[in-house]
């Protein structure tokens, strides 16, 4: 059976009180989102109220499940929670500066934007191929649940490069490592490549 990415459509959640600070978060769940956190998630699903999503996919983490909640409750539909669409586990990095995400730890250049290394991670964290395989392992029972309905997940930065990556084929060591703005929507059917030269749809 071949995948539907057409009937996917990610969101960042809205912003966080850790974003607000630069804080970084990863799984750690102590940040819920700001007033302009909220305030996104509301805009956002009423710029998706007419694409016809017959239900909502979270992220378990508290600022995803903040977001989900505020959609749905404009949009009239429910939510489940998956934790597969958590954020990169960045171990001892949590609660620190984001400034603490080096290249050597994390595997990314942030500075370039690119991949460097997909099996880097801090200590008690999660690499970028760990990342990767988690979130592609959520599409592919997502893609095979035998329905053919639209669905609307929420979920975290990392996880949504890597399911761009993961659904059109990309090899993501040596990708380049797109901004993902708070409460931006990315469609999967998209390539990667188009994605890249598009950046995140209006929010």
């Amino acid at each position: 059976m071949s995948e539907n990415f057409s009937r996917l459509t990610v969101v960042r959640h809205g912003q966080s009180t850790w974003n607000a600070v630069q804080k970084v978060q990863g799984q750690n769940d102590d940040a819920e989102l700001t007033d302009d956190g909220q305030a996104m998630a509301r805009a956002v699903a009423m710029e998706l109220a007419d694409l016809s999503f017959s239900r909502i996919i979270s992220s378990d983490l508290r600022r995803a499940r903040q977001t989900a909640d505020i959609i749905a409750a404009v949009l009239g539909l429910t939510v489940a929670h998956d934790e597969r669409l958590r954020e990169r586990s960045y171990g001892v990095l949590e609660t620190g500066p984001s400034s603490g995400v080096t290249v050597e730890l994390s595997g990314l250049d942030l500075a370039a934007q690119r991949v460097v290394n997909v099996d880097a991670k801090p200590e008690g964290g999660e690499s970028l191929r760990e990342m990767y395989e988690r979130t592609a392992s959520f599409l592919r029972d997502t893609l095979h649940d035998g329905h053919d309905d639209r669905i609307l997940l929420i979920s975290h930065g990392g996880p949504i490069r890597t399911m761009l990556s993961y659904a059109s084929g990309s090899d993501l060591q040596g990708s380049s490592w797109l901004p993902v703005g708070n409460c931006s929507w990315w469609p999967l059917e998209q390539s990667y490549a188009e994605a890249l030269s598009k950046g995140p749809l209006p929010s």
